[in-house]
């Protein structure tokens, strides 16, 4: 008995599971303790279905368009913590969450939940119909708005977050409007000597953007080549064709050793053949 004593005496004692009220409650003051190995600790030793209840609290929480900054704060702190030692299945379930959010057309949570999407790093468990309704209104405006220089640096910053999760339906528009932004156009100003033009944010993003590209993509960047007579005037001038070019690198690199159309995209990049890519192009 005596031994039973000191071998129980001697382990440590099991930690508390937290009360999900009470410590949503403390994250909605000033007085939570923003420290992430204490949060971590707190969390990590949860049973699965406490870790569930909990992450969907925060998200509900969250997308309520009453939350206070003060709570939305700290969820933005909890939740990617919580998000690490969750389930797989409980990751997909919260991030189905936004087609309920979109069903109830209240532009204020669905924006939420996509914020909190973001925070958690979930963007891959997203339905199609989800990215749609983010990513196809965004695509649209940036092919509305080429050469309006803050409205592309606004949309592609946005659309850069979810490169490589674009639905197919809208892949076509989407790269075509990339590649118009990137290449920009020829002008003049009394500010600058420069005549070759291009929103500066956006033509940060671009290239990175491109790094996510597989052959499908690779398709749709060549049929936006073939396709777009604005981008068939501006090449003609050798700074927009180079800056074409620079994008045409990066697909180059990113297809797959099969690729049936290559033969265009090494036309596009061998400078030696300028006149047959613009033959091929009917570019005049």
């Amino acid at each position: 008995m005596e031994d039973c004593i000191k071998y129980v005496l001697s382990q440590e004692y099991p930690p508390q599971i937290i009360d999900i009220d009470d410590y949503i409650n403390v994250m909605g003051g000033n007085d939570f303790d923003r420290n992430e190995y204490s949060v971590s600790d707190a969390i990590s030793d949860l049973p699965d279905v406490y870790k569930n209840e909990f992450i969907n609290r925060l998200f509900s929480s969250y997308v309520n368009d009453t939350c206070s900054s003060i709570l939305r704060s700290n969820i933005e702190f909890v939740a990617p913590i919580l998000w690490k030692v969750l389930p797989k299945d409980v990751m997909i379930q919260i991030s189905r969450k936004i087609d309920q959010e979109i069903s109830k057309a209240n532009a204020v949570s669905i924006s939420y939940a996509f914020s909190f999407i973001n925070i958690v790093g979930s963007k891959k468990y997203l339905t199609t119909r989800a990215k749609k309704h983010l990513l196809g209104p965004l695509i649209d405006k940036l092919a509305r708005n080429l050469d309006d220089f803050s409205i592309e640096n606004e949309c592609v910053n946005e659309l850069s977050k979810y490169a490589g999760y674009i639905p197919r339906e809208l892949l076509c528009d989407y790269i075509n409007a990339l590649t118009q932004t990137y290449v920009g156009h020829i002008g003049g100003s009394a500010q600058f000597a420069r005549t070759d033009f291009y929103a500066n944010g956006a033509a940060v993003k671009i290239p990175s953007m491109f790094e996510k590209f597989d052959d499908e993509s690779a398709h749709a960047f060549i049929e936006a080549i073939k396709k777009n007579d604005t981008l068939h005037s501006r090449i003609k001038h050798k700074a927009k064709l180079n800056r074409l070019r620079t994008l045409g690198e990066i697909v180059n690199r990113k297809i797959s050793e099969n690729f049936d159309e290559v033969d265009f995209i090494i036309l596009l990049l061998d400078e030696q053949k300028e006149r047959d890519f613009f033959e091929i192009l009917k570019i005049r």
